[in-house]
């Protein structure tokens, strides 16, 4: 994608011509790529990553959290292997992870001072995560929430909304000229696209007669968009299990299963919770430096992470003085393992949900140190 930005002007996954618009991702990261040689983009992204502890810790500092030993959270979500790894490689995480961490610090501050910059400010960064990754948008309803909470104003939380949507419409606009429908991603469900087909076979259909360079010899993608344009009616045509998956948004997928299917649900989560803890942590180790002894330390000391900071977060609730707001942050944990557990096992998509963890904690001994 990063390739067709910069040699098309296109945020593309097309890997011949003609290079179509893509639908399915957030461009932010792709531009972000085309910027920069390859070494220079993972010194960034560790870069990223360091930044995030920093400010993790510099927050726990400004705040005079009670409980000394809780100003070195950033250290350790900075030496966990999945910000290591996951740093090293192309993916969008650190980028994520840095809007994530600004959006989260932010809203502390808001919480005690209930201030228009810190309103201007989370905007902002969540209009950054969202083009991204597109995870965030349903998240922001529970961000919605807790700013009408934290300030008791309504106006602050509809002010919120509407940056939000102007943030938000450039990019929902340029889709919308190419397919006609409405939508950030196709990948984020918001318009039931069929996913990727969707997006595709729309801007091709709409596009191929006035656009020059469509108009190509190209009988292999011709019938390649034949193809979708069969696949998308048997879709309409003859609903089943399979295609409600790929019609629905995955999250809702997700949630039926618990109703419809328990004993799956259940055994998914032990799945899930084995990859979160150490199994794509000891993968990614292995790939990396070649050493099964690097790879099993790192799987290990993932787990003891992880453990560690829900550990902390639960014994901060039991002993809050606060409860609605230790209820109220582990909604959204929740709801982030609800939006990323769409996205099957793999625990990258989960890691956020530590670096949401530790912003609680502070949060909560905050509230604390400031008898909140």
């Amino acid at each position: 994608m990063s390739h067709n930005y910069k040699f098309y002007g296109t945020i593309s996954q097309s890997f011949y011509e003609p290079i179509l618009p893509d639908f399915q991702r957030s461009p932010l990261y792709p531009i972000f790529l085309s910027w920069f040689p390859v070494y220079v983009v993972l010194f960034l992204q560790h870069a990223f990553i360091l930044f995030s502890g920093f400010c993790i810790q510099k927050l726990s500092l400004y705040l005079n959290l009670s409980k000394r030993w809780l100003h070195y959270l950033g250290v350790l979500f900075c030496l966990t292997p999945y910000s290591i790894n996951l740093s090293s490689l192309i993916m969008s995480e650190s980028l994520f992870t840095l809007f994530l961490t600004l959006i989260g610090l932010n809203l502390i501050l808001f919480y005690h001072q209930p201030k228009w910059q810190y309103l201007v400010l989370i905007s902002g960064f969540v209009i950054l995560a969202a083009y991204t990754r597109a995870s965030i948008l349903p998240f922001i309803i529970w961000l919605t929430i807790f700013i009408a909470w934290a300030s008791h104003s309504l106006i602050k939380s509809m002010v919120f909304v509407l940056i939000i949507g102007l943030g938000l419409l450039p990019w929902i606009y340029r889709n919308y000229t190419y397919t006609e429908q409405w939508f950030f991603t196709s990948m984020s469900e918001i318009s039931i696209l069929y996913g990727r087909i969707g997006g595709t076979s729309l801007a091709f259909s709409k596009n191929f007669h006035h656009d020059a360079h469509l108009k190509v010899e190209a009988d292999h993608y011709l019938n390649k968009f034949y193809a979708l344009e069969n696949l998308k009616s048997y879709y309409n045509d003859y609903p089943n299990e399979e295609t409600e998956k790929i019609k629905a948004p995955l999250t809702w997928v997700y949630l039926q299963q618990h109703f419809h299917q328990p004993f799956h649900a259940f055994f998914f989560h032990v799945r899930t919770t084995v990859q979160q803890f150490a199994g794509l942590s000891y993968r990614m180790t292995l790939y990396l430096y070649q050493n099964s002894l690097i790879a099993i330390g790192a799987a290990i000391f993932q787990a003891f992470s992880i453990v560690t900071i829900y550990l902390i977060f639960v014994y901060l609730g039991l002993s809050a003085n606060n409860k609605k707001l230790w209820y109220f942050w582990l909604t959204s944990i929740v709801l982030w393992l609800l939006i990323h557990n769409a996205a099957w096992a793999d625990g990258r998509y989960r890691y956020i949900n530590d670096l949401w963890a530790i912003i609680g904690i502070i949060l909560l001994e905050s509230c604390k140190s400031q008898n909140k």
